[in-house]
């Protein structure tokens, strides 16, 4: 003879079979299945780094900012003339022959401080565009990151 915690259990198990069945019939058959790939929400081209514990994920782009208005985690990739700079932005503004001859760089500007580094950067009127995701790849970023890592001096701080 069976007891009753036997029988109850098995109701439960009953129940819950059926509610599951009835679950799977209206919800996995009633909605079409999604098959497209989900849109990228950034064109900006970016790296992630991670150190130890701890990942930051950092955006490209190109300016004629000086050093002295940048975040404190931006990185300087890229050093020259705006004119060979600008051609790394999607889009090259202004570059004619006086603003060509400007100071440029190509920055990794870490996510959390971005919105401050752009507004700091436009606020002094410089220019700051994101870098051309075809000029400036994935591969391109990881490439200049190694070798402003392995630089002399690199590692020593700014006074």
């Amino acid at each position: 003879m069976r007891s009753f915690r036997d029988r109850l259990a098995d109701l439960i198990r009953r129940h819950d079979e059926s509610v599951r069945d009835r679950l799977d019939a209206i919800v996995f058959r009633d909605i079409p299945e999604r098959r497209s790939a989900m849109r990228q929400l950034s064109i900006t081209p970016r790296v992630t780094v991670t150190i130890g514990h701890q990942t930051r994920l950092y955006f490209a782009f190109a300016t004629t900012a000086p050093v002295d208005l940048d975040a404190p985690a931006t990185l300087t990739l890229h050093a020259s003339t705006w004119s060979e700079i600008a051609g790394l932005a999607v889009d090259s503004l202004a570059c004619d022959e006086r603003h060509g001859r400007l100071p440029g760089r190509l920055i990794l500007v870490d996510a959390m401080e971005l919105a401050w580094q752009r507004a700091r950067i436009r606020g002094h009127h410089h220019m700051f565009q994101p870098a051309d995701p075809e000029l400036v790849s994935l591969n391109a970023l990881q490439q200049w990151l190694w070798q402003r890592l392995r630089a002399p001096g690199a590692s020593q701080v700014a006074a």
